[in-house]
């Protein structure tokens, strides 16, 4: 059994537990740097170009946590089967507000057809944030993010003597989905944008085959033809060498999307979705798309922060809700990392200058979330010289949920700073439970 001080859910203001785990589970600077070295993500030493501080051991997820997960997990599976039937609601509807919801699908389509399978995503990934009351509040639900199970792979391979304390893995659920299949191969292929993370895809090569699969690596722009079991179609195939591509495998989807892991659904990974869910400014309209479409409505806005569209259509309730003393966030719909994040705490100029474009256009690109106040949590690491130190890390916590809404494994990016996100100055550990 864990000591309570090894409850990471409690933040500790001295070096707690860990202290006594120094010389049998800590992990050596050396063995964490030599790991990275190896498989790519550092070039030397001094390169940081995918690097972030090293961290000796994973992130324990209390039994208060685990129990909040359990009902994300199916909120987001309630999220997920809800936003299918709006969507297709929408897409027959020319009423003024479905067409804003409609919208809302297309910025994050990124050109890809929208349509509804009957398939289920085998995992979604989802970015969470603890309060200072350690309660959870889901920051964006993105449901086509291949890297974000990279990652899940990698740190569980870096801390594996942990096995029998995580989850049951992204490995095991995509090699058990490639199973029912009937199929051992999987094709990944990646745009030309995401090019620079090639290394990961090539790590999840590598710790696949430790299930028994082969995994082959290829770029849109070389691909002539799709004969195997593919990961998915990738987002954000733009550049001129890839349009041959793009169409042969959207036909192929169009034909017959089983050939696919992953069902064509980027669309539901828009944040714009939980303005809605949220609804703080009490729109009429969208209560009702949200009470006929999504079931168990309270239970969902239980774990959203108090989230609300914004365009020029609703700027004066907006300005009314924030009321001029709430701390606020504004986000893009479609947004990776901090891009197109602004909070109204810090960097007031940037933030009244996007407010200002979100609020100019007819049709909501940004939404407007309640700040939460993050929790810190004191976890060690080590500096670039290898000395052991403590610091306050505001956290992300990251889940994959299977197509049953079960979380299926865990995460965290941390930061000393609260605008996380994985950068050369974070943390990325493994959660056990």
């Amino acid at each position: 059994m864990k000591s309570r001080n090894h409850q990471h859910g409690v933040t500790k203001k001295t070096p707690h537990s860990f202290n006594s785990l120094k010389n049998k589970n800590m992990k050596k600077f050396s063995e964490l740097l030599e790991y990275h070295l190896d498989n790519g993500f550092w070039s030397s030493v001094n390169d940081t170009r995918y690097g972030y501080e090293l961290s000796p051991v994973p992130f324990y997820l209390n039994s208060d946590l685990q129990n909040q997960l359990t009902d994300i997990g199916k909120v987001v599976a309630n999220i997920q089967e809800g936003s299918k039937r709006l969507f297709k609601n929408v897409s027959q509807s020319n009423g003024r507000t479905e067409s804003s919801i409609r919208k809302i699908f297309e910025q994050a389509g990124g050109g890809l057809p929208m349509v509804v399978s009957e398939q289920k995503m085998p995992l979604t990934k989802v970015d969470l944030i603890i309060d200072v009351k350690s309660q959870i509040k889901i920051a964006e639900i993105d449901s086509y993010n291949p890297r974000g199970i990279v990652y899940a792979l990698l740190l569980r391979d870096i801390f594996k003597e942990y096995s029998g304390q995580f989850y049951s893995g992204c490995g095991a659920i995509l090699s058990a989905e490639m199973e029912a299949r009937e199929t051992t191969k999987l094709l990944w292929i990646y745009a030309m944008k995401e090019r620079y993370y090639l290394q990961g895809f090539l790590q999840f090569q590598r710790i696949m085959n430790q299930y028994g699969k082969e995994i082959k690596v290829q770029s849109a722009a070389s691909l002539k033809d799709v004969d195997m079991l593919s990961l998915m179609i990738p987002w954000g195939m733009n550049d001129p060498v890839e349009q041959l591509a793009k169409k042969m495998l959207i036909d192929k989807y169009m034909n017959n999307d089983s050939q696919f892991l992953f069902p064509l659904h980027p669309w539901m990974g828009t944040k714009g979705i939980l303005g809605m869910l949220s609804n703080s400014c009490k729109n009429e309209a969208l209560e009702s798309l949200a009470q006929y479409h999504f079931s168990d409505v309270d239970m969902i806005r239980q774990y959203i922060p108090p989230t609300t569209l914004i365009s020029k259509r609703n700027a004066t309730e907006v300005a009314s809700w924030v009321n001029g003393d709430r701390n606020v966030v504004l986000k893009g719909n479609v947004a990776s990392g901090l891009k197109s994040v602004f909070f109204s705490a810090d960097k007031k100029e940037e933030y009244v200058k996007n407010l200002l474009v979100a609020t100019s256009m007819k049709q909501p690109s940004y939404i407007m979330q309640e700040e939460v106040q993050q929790k810190t949590f004191r976890l060690p690491y080590y500096k670039n010289n290898g000395t052991l130190e403590y610091a306050d890390w505001y956290l992300r916590l990251i889940i994959h949920v299977d197509s049953s809404g079960q979380v299926v494994d865990a995460e965290i990016t941390g930061r000393r700073t609260k605008d996380v996100h994985g950068a050369p100055d974070c943390i990325q550990l493994p959660c056990t439970i």
